[in-house]
């Protein structure tokens, strides 16, 4: 088994290595690695705090490389990883960006109201996040 810390310490390695496998236009190569480390987390994987930014960093890369069937398949993970983590809508945000990025905007923007009342408008901050925004209005 792996200790806690040397955990931590493999998810910070992974992480940066993702930063620069996605710099290099190689975003499908950091998810793998993503997927390498999550096999390597102790069970119950759920309640382990570091699962949780790998998940939320493997989210953010499926939908970058457009990997979305793959996302689908882990969505369900956010919501129930890591529960003792503050409840402030990342959550749904992340839900919410895989759905809009599929185009189901109904959905999407369901969980962009919940997102921004759990964040109080937090997450919706910045010019990159104005599309997101903007179905909310």
């Amino acid at each position: 088994m792996i200790s806690n810390k040397d955990i931590e310490q493999q998810v910070f390695d992974i992480l940066d290595e993702c930063d620069e496998l996605e710099f290099e236009n190689k975003g499908e190569d950091a998810i793998n690695k993503i997927i390498e480390v999550w096999n390597l987390i102790n069970y119950p994987k759920m309640k382990e705090p570091m699962g949780y930014l790998l998940l939320e960093r493997f989210f953010d890369l499926c939908i970058k490389c457009k990997k979305f069937e793959l996302a689908n398949k882990w969505i369900s993970m956010i919501f129930i990883s890591a529960l003792d983590r503050v409840d402030d809508g990342d959550r749904e945000f992340i839900a919410g960006r895989l759905a809009y990025e599929q185009g189901d905007l109904g959905i999407a923007k369901e969980l962009f109201t919940i997102a921004n009342i759990k964040s109080e408008g937090e997450l919706f901050k910045g010019k990159e996040k104005k599309l997101y925004r903007d179905l909310i209005k």
